[in-house]
């Protein structure tokens, strides 16, 4: 649960797009941001010992900002929907994903430098 944390501390917005365990619902769960289901996943790890960060194939997520990748753009969903069929409601694990139809790119403000700072130093 140490790297999620890192992750999500840093500035990372992360939903999750395809879920696939006990305890995780598609029908809540998809489409919502990671820093939401932060405690909820520490408690199925707590619970049934799923590993928090999905590495047992229990979820699949997509990064949607990375301050410190995506340094002028950040994805935008505009239209999705839950797939998933009768899967979508099995009462022991129910399994579906994100049908992503349309993202876009939103410009993220520009940094200007703070020249105050530079000022200060001469």
């Amino acid at each position: 649960d140490v790297l999620l944390k890192e992750m999500l501390d840093l500035g990372m917005e992360i939903v999750m797009i395809k879920c696939a365990s006990m305890g995780l619902n598609p029908l809540q769960n998809l489409n919502k941001n990671m820093n939401e289901l932060y405690s909820h996943l520490c408690g199925l790890e707590k619970d049934f010992g799923m590993n928090v960060c999905g590495e047992g194939g229990e979820y699949e997520t997509l990064v949607l900002d990375c301050p410190y990748l995506y340094r002028y753009y950040r994805i935008q969903i505009v239209d999705c929907e839950i797939m998933g069929g009768k899967d979508l409601t099995n009462p022991i694990n129910p399994s579906g994903y994100l049908k992503i139809n349309k993202m876009e790119l939103i410009p993220k403000p520009a940094i200007v430098p703070c020249i105050a700072n530079k000022q200060k130093n001469k």
